[in-house]
């Protein structure tokens, strides 16, 4: 069987014959026999409709090959406009699967999530929190870890996720003078877990370095990076700490 496009280019050879042997065709012909140049010259059949001219016959495959060609452009499209709808939809869902309960509901009411900005302005991706003295910023998917990874973050900020499962990138802004304290640490892990598939577990294991420790993964997908100088912070949700790190009350 051929392909669409196959199909095309083969209509196109065969008006070709056809105009190379008017010369030997008789009109009210049904067939011809001729040598195929497009094929080592071995001998082809071409059918032919007897009532038309030789010409007729030839035009007649070349408007098949057009009609060939037109079919395989449609289709060509349609995949192109389907993998598109794929792609946004896949990141559609990663946004949604990533979103606490909470923001939804501010969603679909229309109101402003309530969430501390850290006085970051409103131009920083994901969500920020305040941890006493430290802002901390959250990515929920790819497209805003890779964002805060490029724009948002320095080299000395503490970055976290979640050791065995995919999820969002936290980041701690570092403080000149100041190590990050203990509850700091433990509030940025609790929102790694939160936003990541180890949610539902209630615990989970998180590496965290500081970000000028990151590699970034050659030919990888947007946002990945390969920690340094990596430490193990193994991590007991809870879940009005989270909520207190988003300004919302308990669920």
């Amino acid at each position: 069987l051929l392909g669409a496009g196959d199909e095309s280019g083969r209509l196109r050879d065969l008006g070709d014959l056809l105009t190379a042997n008017l010369y030997q065709i008789e009109s009210g012909t049904a067939r011809v026999e001729v040598d195929d140049y497009t094929n080592d010259g071995a001998l082809t059949v071409i059918e032919l409709d007897p009532s038309k001219s030789p010409q007729e016959n030839a035009r007649a495959y070349y408007d098949r090959a057009q009609r060939a060609e037109r079919k395989s452009k449609n289709a060509q499209d349609e995949m192109s406009s389907a993998l598109a709808a794929k792609e946004a939809a896949e990141k559609a869902l990663e946004s949604l699967e990533t979103t606490d309960h909470a923001a939804l509901r501010s969603l679909i009411s229309g109101e402003k999530p309530r969430q501390s900005t850290g006085g970051l302005g409103s131009g920083t991706p994901g969500l920020t929190a305040q941890s006493g003295d430290f802002t901390i910023l959250i990515g929920r998917n790819s497209r805003e870890n890779d964002e805060l990874l490029r724009r948002h973050v320095r080299g000395n900020d503490l970055w976290l996720h979640t050791r065995d499962y995919p999820g969002g990138y936290v980041f701690v802004r570092s403080r000149a003078g100041k190590s990050v304290p203990l509850e700091v640490l433990l509030d940025a892990g609790n929102l790694a877990i939160h936003y990541s598939k180890a949610k539902t577990n209630g615990r989970a294991d998180l590496f965290y370095t500081q970000v000028k420790y990151l590699r970034r993964a050659k030919d990888g997908p947007k946002g990945l990076v390969i920690p340094t100088q990596e430490k193990n912070l193994h991590v007991v949700t809870e879940e009005s700490r989270v909520n207190r790190l988003l300004g919302r009350t308990a669920e």
